[in-house]
């Protein structure tokens, strides 16, 4: 289906009629399906124009626009005189139309990019954030760590020094009364 999806002049009640096309369907519909401009100098008089049964002859130029080589859009205008097109105009249209179509695609690229990056940016700031955390947490960890030896060496090192004293002390004794199996080995 074709879509209604910008519109310049055209009453509300035109709108509500003509919101959905059926590709192949009416004018509009035709001009997608085969891909191709279609130029109608009046509506009254044109079998194609099937869907608004208006009275009053008016004119259509429609101009397929492309998109990854299919058809996404199609321009829909209302020329005011009722005439066929030449066929250089014909053409004019048609290469127009194949730029129009390319220039809406390539801003619907850039929108979707710049819609990616931004969620790939939000992703690497989460993880920034995230590393940030870890960071912090393992420098806890280490100041912990080093609390603790602090500890230990100072708890370890009274009992230690005292233990040594008295080895020191009862050392020299056994060397003063001449044991020798009490006597530190060099």
């Amino acid at each position: 289906d074709l879509r209604l999806a910008v519109h310049r002049g055209l009453s509300p009640e035109f709108v509500a009629a003509e919101q959905r096309i059926r590709i192949g369907e009416c004018l509009c519909g035709r001009a997608a399906e085969m891909r191709q401009l279609i130029v109608s100098a009046d509506s009254v008089a044109d079998e194609r124009h099937c869907r608004t049964l208006d009275r009053e002859p008016h004119a259509h130029v429609i101009v397929p626009l492309l998109g990854h080589d299919q058809v996404q859009w199609v321009l829909f205008l209302y020329p005011e005189a009722s005439r066929e097109l030449a066929p250089e105009e014909r053409g004019l249209f048609a290469t127009v139309g194949a730029q129009i179509g390319m220039a809406i695609e390539s801003a619907r690229l850039c929108r979707d990019t710049d819609n990616e990056l931004r969620a790939k940016v939000l992703e690497l700031r989460s993880s920034l954030v995230e590393l940030e955390r870890e960071r912090a947490r393992a420098e806890e960890v280490r100041r912990l760590k080093d609390d603790f030896v602090a500890m230990v060496s100072h708890d370890l090192a009274t009992p230690l020094t005292t233990i040594v004293g008295q080895a020191e002390i009862l050392g020299r004794r056994a060397q003063a009364e001449g044991r020798k199996e009490y006597q530190r080995s060099a």
